[in-house]
């Protein structure tokens, strides 16, 4: 009877006695993540909520995490559409250029990520009809590269992504329709 009284103040005292993560111990994970993106390193560094409202802190970590979602790292993309929300002018086109690169890779996954709600139907949308700024002035680079990246989401066939496939390509469909026709 006496372990069982006891046993709620153990657990309690081992709640209180657990480190807390401090800036160090965030942007260890963080490095470690950034250096090496896969699974385990990200719940290491996402579990934690003072490291994941630390996702990221700097410039340069945003930049590495882009690059790794641009060639397609799966985890560096989740990990980009959580701070996705947090950002804004530059960094946000940056962030949705790249995950609009993603999607050409990984559009099954583009699309479960606005399923699982870690990236919104906007930002989703945003992402897909984004193209570099080097293509502004290039019409017909802009229309092959929205078309490929329609085919590519019309090409996912899972029934839970109905919702967010439907989106997508009503996104791309509209994109398209707005670039005009190429002058001869």
């Amino acid at each position: 009877m006496r372990i069982a009284y006891f046993a709620p103040l153990a657990l309690l005292l081992a709640a209180v006695a657990a480190p807390a993560h401090s800036a160090t111990s965030c942007s260890s994970l963080r490095s470690r993540f950034l250096a090496q993106a896969h699974a385990t390193h990200f719940r290491a560094w996402t579990q934690h909520r003072q490291c994941a409202a630390a996702l990221p802190e700097d410039n340069a970590a945003l930049q590495q995490l882009e690059m790794q979602t641009a060639r397609g790292q799966t985890w560096a993309a989740h990990a980009l559409a959580r701070v996705l929300e947090r950002l804004d002018g530059g960094n946000l086109e940056d962030g949705l250029l790249v995950l609009g690169q993603f999607a050409d890779q990984r559009p099954t996954t583009l699309l479960h990520m606005a399923h699982d709600g870690e990236l919104s139907l906007r930002n989703m949308k945003n992402a897909l009809i984004m193209h570099p700024a080097t293509l502004m002035d290039n019409l017909a680079a802009q229309l092959a590269g929205l078309q490929r990246r329609l085919q590519r989401i019309q090409q996912v066939k899972a029934p839970s992504l109905r919702l967010e496939q439907a989106e997508a390509v009503q996104a791309l469909q509209h994109a398209i329709a707005r670039i005009p026709a190429p002058q001869p």
